[in-house]
């Protein structure tokens, strides 16, 4: 479930990016918020391929987003791989849990969260296709470091509570290094778990802004986008009478009626 995006593109038109010059990159984002529910690789399968308007299929970057995941010595294994498993041409994808600087081996995590009696983690998964990668480190082989710049890192962390334990809301980044008619841009996915009280939320959005800010003035030459999407806690919300002009986000009858406002309540813009 795609639950918000933002776009930033610093310096250059968003048609210049992604046409003319540029062959038109495909960028599948997803997110969920497990609860304490433990994800499959046929739950992921299905997500990435069961919409037949926002497939998977072919994308040249596919990132999967997972809050509130519970690892343990029962389901670190099953964890392992969990999205490039889930992809049918697996073949033609790089992912970076084959990153051998991850916490643990094939799991893109990092900890938001201490809870008894386990911990819980937040997950960012990214796909490169094989047709946007080069051996930039000239040594005979595609591997992940050739495309993910750095290891994920968690950052922008919530202020609220943080003088004793981490609040768990943060923001989870993989910069991704892209090579497209021999042409290079960075790819910076920041996957967000935003807090829900409304100052905490806009100290998070300010130190989000430092973080791009600071990347295109070490490197303003460098063609560079950021796309953030996640749980933002932010409900965008319509008057009734646009209720015909809105549409759910997923193919699925459940969200499909969210769609039909009844009158009196107001209907949720689809995003």
């Amino acid at each position: 479930m795609l639950r918000f995006l933002i776009f930033y593109c610093p310096n250059y038109e968003l048609p210049a990016l992604i046409s003319g010059a540029y062959r038109e990159l495909k960028v599948w984002l997803g997110s969920l918020q497990l609860e304490r529910k433990l994800p499959t690789v046929k739950i992921v399968e299905r997500l990435l391929y069961d919409s037949p308007t926002s497939s998977a299929h072919d994308a040249d970057v596919i990132a999967l987003l997972l809050t509130d995941l519970i690892v343990t010595e029962d389901t670190i294994d099953s964890l392992q791989h969990l999205l490039y498993n889930s992809i049918r041409d697996k073949e033609n994808y790089i992912s970076n849990e084959d990153d051998r600087a991850l916490l643990f081996a094939h799991l893109p995590v990092q900890q938001a969260r201490h809870s008894e009696p386990s911990q819980r983690y937040v997950f960012l998964a990214v796909a490169v296709h094989r047709r946007n990668v080069e051996d930039v480190n000239n040594d005979g082989s595609i591997d992940p470091t050739d495309c993910f710049t750095v290891p994920i890192y968690l950052t922008c962390k919530s202020s609220r509570t943080n003088e004793v334990a981490s609040h768990g809301k943060a923001v989870i980044v993989q910069e991704v290094g892209l090579h497209c008619n021999d042409k290079y841009i960075e790819l910076v996915l920041l996957g967000a778990t935003f807090d829900e009280d409304d100052e905490a939320r806009r100290e998070q959005l300010d130190t989000v802004a430092r973080l791009l800010r600071a990347r295109h003035r070490h490197q303003p030459d460098r063609r560079m986008c950021a796309l953030l999407w996640g749980d933002l806690h932010h409900r965008l919300v319509a008057p009734l009478d646009l209720t015909p002009y809105l549409r759910p986000v997923l193919d699925d009858p459940a969200a499909a009626s969210g769609a039909h406002a009844k009158k009196g309540h107001q209907a949720p813009v689809g995003t």
